[in-house]
């Protein structure tokens, strides 16, 4: 390798590696190569991120990973979530660039001899470890294993199901513990007594562990403790005791209260609830003292009241529900605290009536990415709901108050709306009337989804009595790139005469199991023969019973597109003209 400095060379070496039978010279040789790509990051943020990365297991996402580093604290300095993930990205991102890491499908990878040298280096530095992941272990290490200089323990992806009663190492300096993804059921109440230097406890993925040991109230260091996916777990002792807790996730779980004393702590700054179907939350009654809180997720959990999240001033992510009693204060808190720039600048918001709560598949849809904007309507009446001014994601599922879309939204200017989703919603007949202050202010309209409406007659209200919409307020769809619909049984004309004009911008249509659609587009009021739509590159249309036409005339597209008819007995196949646009 002497003289290759290209990043591709050392990839091809590392995967070669895999397959070798070394010796111990030559493993000594090879380790000190790799230790020259360590050496290269000159930035100490970076080469701690990487020497702590050695202590998890292979195959985590760079997501993950990067959450990984946030619970020990490597990239966490008073700033927001969002320069903290930036700063963690790009850390991944040098050292792929630099070797250390392969990136295999979104998984990312450490070769075991870049390990080897990554425990070389803590070892010279002093660090005293037990690192066995991913070995099939089904018992915890012997007691004689936990010696009493040790610094970090990793367990993590094993078979471990058993922690022997009266088992309480002695590791007064033990400061990361990694115990996720095994199969734990008890640990001893003894098992925390002799680490009180303990920050990093994670104890994720224990599918049937069902409480914790009241040791753990006594772990006054901790700054980090996470509780994901642990399904059986109910009971969580009292954490009140543990001020130094920045942050705290018991998400996927079991537990029907939050635990006790979570109020007390005021220095915590990530809170992950989520996914706790159980969870009994009282809106109106959730600690609003606590003031430090940045990144708050409530997804799947029972809905709180607007007037929890007020006083939390450092919030910058939020997900979760907003009971909703009347419309007040939350149109209050979008026009004084969203628009003002004063609340999160990320946030997933579901509004719910009093009886029932957003019930998402997975935890992964209770997440998003930093800066993305999206509200979400559950069947609330039809009152009038404020917009926040930058919301670029609005979806409304199973709501069946609501006649038509755009109606109790009317007052609102959503200049930057870029999707809509409606699903569920059985008595909506149509969207949009074309006319109210909604409709006349989106201008950036890309996605629009519509799934099992079973009353929808059609997209623009002026439709349903063949008004022509006025010529200034048919902009809506100008720069609309994919429209999907499904399941909606009642409309017979997908895109009438006054909105294929408009979408000079879409790429991909999408028209399924629709069982009264007669015709996706319909011919123009002068009976042109010709609808041109110059960007689009995919046409899906599948079991549409009734389905006579997609269009009268010709369809006019660019060369490339792709048109896709199945289950559509009654149709015949369009003409389609190809030119170069």
């Amino acid at each position: 390798m002497k003289g290759k400095t290209d990043i591709h060379w050392w990839r091809y070496v590392l995967n070669k590696l895999d397959t070798l039978e070394m010796g111990v010279e030559m493993q000594e040789e090879v380790l000190s190569v790799l230790r020259r790509s360590y050496d290269n990051l000159t930035e100490k943020d970076v080469q701690k991120c990487f020497l702590y990365s050695a202590l998890l297991p292979n195959d985590l996402e760079r997501d993950d990973l990067i959450m990984k580093l946030v619970e020990r604290g490597l990239l966490n300095a008073k700033r927001s979530w969002n320069e903290i993930f930036d700063e963690g990205n790009v850390m991944v991102d040098k050292l792929i660039n630099h070797s250390l890491f392969l990136d295999r499908e979104s998984e990312l990878v450490m070769h075991g001899l870049v390990r080897k040298m990554a425990w070389n280096i803590l070892k010279e530095s002093g660090s005293k470890m037990m690192v066995k992941c991913s070995k099939n272990m089904e018992k915890i290490p012997h007691i004689r294993e936990w010696t009493i200089d040790l610094e970090a323990v990793s367990l993590a992806k094993n078979r471990i199901k058993e922690i022997p009663e009266g088992t309480s190492p002695n590791c007064p300096r033990l400061s990361t513990l990694l115990l996720f993804d095994n199969l734990i059921e008890h640990i001893p109440g003894c098992f925390f007594t002799h680490m009180n230097a303990l920050t990093t406890l994670d104890l994720s993925q224990n599918i049937f562990l069902t409480c914790l040991p009241h040791s753990l109230c006594d772990l006054r260091s901790l700054t980090s403790l996470t509780l994901n996916e642990c399904l059986n777990l109910e009971y969580i002792p009292p954490l009140g005791e543990l001020q130094s807790l920045l942050r705290l996730q018991i998400s996927c779980c079991s537990i029907e209260a939050a635990p006790e004393g979570l109020e007390n702590l005021m220095n915590l700054e990530w809170l992950d609830l989520s996914m706790n179907s159980k969870l009994k939350l009282v809106p109106g009654s959730f600690h609003p003292n606590l003031t430090n809180i940045q990144y708050l997720n409530l997804g799947g959990c029972p809905g709180i009241g607007v007037e929890d999240v007020e006083g939390m001033t450092m919030l910058e992510y939020f997900s979760g529900t907003f009971v909703v009693r009347d419309s007040l204060n939350l149109n209050r808190y979008v026009r004084e605290t969203l628009d003002r720039g004063y609340g999160p600048q990320t946030y997933l918001i579901h509004y719910w009536n009093d009886e029932g709560h957003w019930e998402p598949s997975s935890r992964e849809e209770t997440q998003i990415e930093f800066d993305s904007r999206t509200r979400n309507i559950g069947d609330c009446e039809e009152l009038w709901y404020a917009l926040p001014r930058d919301l670029a994601i609005l979806s409304v599922e199973n709501n069946h108050q609501w006649e038509c879309f755009c109606a109790p939204l009317s007052s609102n200017r959503p200049k930057h709306l870029t999707d809509i989703s409606l699903y569920g919603c059985r008595n909506l007949k149509s969207l949009f009337c074309l006319s109210c202050s909604l409709c006349a202010n989106i201008e950036s309209l890309q996605y629009l989804s519509l799934y099992d409406l079973e009353s929808l007659i059609a997209i623009c209200q002026e439709d349903i009595a063949n008004l022509m919409p006025l010529p200034s307020l048919i902009g809506i769809f100008s720069d609309l790139k994919r429209f999907d619909i499904s399941y909606c049984h009642e409309i017979k004309t997908l895109l009438t005469p006054s909105l294929v004009p408009q979408l000079q911008n879409l790429e991909f249509l999408s028209v399924w199991n629709c069982n009264s659609m007669e015709q996706i587009f319909a011919e123009s009021y002068d009976d042109g023969i010709k609808t041109t739509l110059p960007t689009l590159t995919t046409l899906y249309v599948n079991n549409l019973p009734r389905l006579k036409m997609v269009c009268k005339g010709i369809l006019v597209c660019k060369s490339g597109f792709k048109l896709v008819i199945t289950d559509c007995p009654n149709s015949c196949q369009p003409r389609i003209e190809y030119v170069a646009l």
